[in-house]
């Protein structure tokens, strides 16, 4: 992927300072409503932005430009999917993470107001090694689960069930069988 940096040079300095070594940058695009910065001048206004990296999804606040704080990090293997919601001229991004330490075993990130085609590609990004794209979860709990998954690590709940011919895992509600078709 392209890098796709829709971010101000001034802006992405201090983006860059937050990367660890070796990690690389694959978007920073803007999002959310501007904020502005010290005595309110268009010139200086600037909005959150969606950090992606090959190693991280961040979420930076307009606050980070200011004084340093106010982003939140989350490592991409935890990254069980994403959806956009289009508008007429820009969409509404949400990324699911697992995350067992939140409720739900999820934890969903809203980035709003962001360009299309820049989403797109985010998304395209985030959704690649994904496999179908597709967010699966338990049945039971309603955790997020990885496509593998034979059997729910929150409650226990069965994903999955053996198949009586050929003994392989087939997902619930999957007829007929994917391997022997029967």
């Amino acid at each position: 992927m392209e890098p796709i940096i829709r971010i101000k040079p001034h802006l992405m300095k201090k983006i860059g300072r937050m990367l660890a070594p070796g990690e690389a940058l694959l978007a920073a695009i803007p999002h959310g409503e501007m904020k502005m910065d010290g005595g309110g001048e268009a010139a200086a206004a600037i909005r959150n932005c969606l950090v992606l990296t090959d190693k991280r999804v961040i979420d930076v606040s307009a606050k980070f430009f200011v004084d340093g704080t106010g982003f939140r990090a989350f490592p991409r293997k935890l990254c069980a999917g994403a959806r956009m919601r289009p508008f007429q001229v820009r969409c509404s991004l949400r990324v699911i993470l697992n995350d067992p330490r939140a409720p739900g075993g999820s934890v969903e990130l809203e980035f709003n107001n962001c360009k299309k085609p820049d989403a797109e590609a985010v998304m395209k990004e985030l959704t690649a090694g994904a496999g179908d794209g597709k967010i699966y979860k338990c049945p039971a709990c309603s955790r997020i689960l990885d496509r593998d998954h034979t059997f729910c690590p929150g409650c226990g709940a069965a994903i999955k069930y053996l198949c009586p011919r050929c003994g392989k895992p087939v997902p619930r509600g999957e007829e007929p069988c994917p391997w022997c078709e029967r």
